[in-house]
């Protein structure tokens, strides 16, 4: 198989590449967005047990931005199954229930006097969550993940959603000329809306005809030097979307073979239709 000048075979770092930035990469997009667009100084997180990691990779970016984590706090998992009591007196008391719960985590939260709150919660728990934000720490900034601003989470939490943001680091929605053109010939073809797993595979094709383009034909005929030759070659400069459309957007790589581009921030506006905003690459 391929080896390395050594004669090993090449560490993963030599040849690998992804389509889609790193956990810890998007965190730190997030972090830096925190402090230098909305200005924050302090924030809290609360989450879910299965948000855990990105909400530890978010305490770690905030602090690097120099922001403080004034609070980190770990919510149970949904409930399951119906109770035993008739259907709508239970409906009745677990919302109360849930309500009360909310409401001293609000005041736990609000005890660090945080400026905005990463929420880190799916489906009906989100909604709630930013229902009880709105009821008990109204002056807060809500941000979280592109499934905060689902329109599942949009419509079951009503107005309380509007000013809501959701980071994306790959998404067809923004109105980006290149990303529409791709959402629009993939509906034709495909009569579905794209979501960002199929634009990665998109994106790994042509960044593999890009790498072969500049690596040239010398350098691929050989097996134990094309693949570390294909990775050199995409870490050797930048890729504009206007020279390689299939990339839909300008992308750099890093020495981990991560791509580095710009992302982006939704915010639900009054209606439920979403704004968007960039977040510029972390490197340039």
């Amino acid at each position: 198989g391929p080896s390395t000048a050594s004669g090993g075979p090449p560490a993963p770092a030599e040849t690998l590449l992804l389509t889609s930035p790193s956990g810890a990469a998007r965190m730190a997009m997030l972090g830096r967005w925190l402090a230098t667009d909305l200005k924050i100084r302090r924030v809290a997180l609360l989450t879910t047990p299965d948000h855990t990691e990105p909400a530890a990779r978010l305490a770690a970016a905030c602090r690097t931005q120099g922001l403080e984590v004034v609070a980190d706090i770990m919510l149970p998992p949904a409930t399951r199954g119906q109770p035993a009591a008739p259907r709508e007196a239970a409906t009745r008391e677990a919302g109360a229930q849930e309500t009360g719960e909310l409401a001293r985590v609000f005041a736990r939260l609000q005890a660090g006097q945080p400026q905005a709150l990463f929420i880190g919660a799916e489906g009906q728990q989100a909604a709630r969550i930013i229902r009880a934000a709105r009821q008990f720490a109204p002056g807060l900034a809500l941000f979280g993940g592109a499934s905060l601003v689902a329109p599942a989470i949009i419509a079951a939490s009503g107005d309380a959603a509007i000013g809501v943001r959701g980071f994306a680091s790959l998404t067809p929605d923004p109105p980006v000329s290149a990303l529409k053109d791709f959402r629009d010939s993939f509906q034709r073809q495909f009569h579905t809306s794209p979501d960002p797993v199929s634009m990665q595979g998109y994106i790994a094709l042509s960044m593999l005809g890009a790498a072969m383009q500049l690596a040239g034909a010398a350098a691929l005929g050989d097996q134990a030097t094309a693949g570390p030759a294909l990775a050199t070659a995409l870490r050797a400069a930048p890729l504009t979307a206007t020279n390689t459309p299939g990339l839909l957007l300008d992308t750099s790589w890093n020495a981990a073979g991560e791509p580095d581009r710009v992302a982006f921030i939704a915010e639900v506006l009054p209606g439920g239709s979403l704004g968007w905003s960039v977040v510029p690459p972390l490197i340039g």
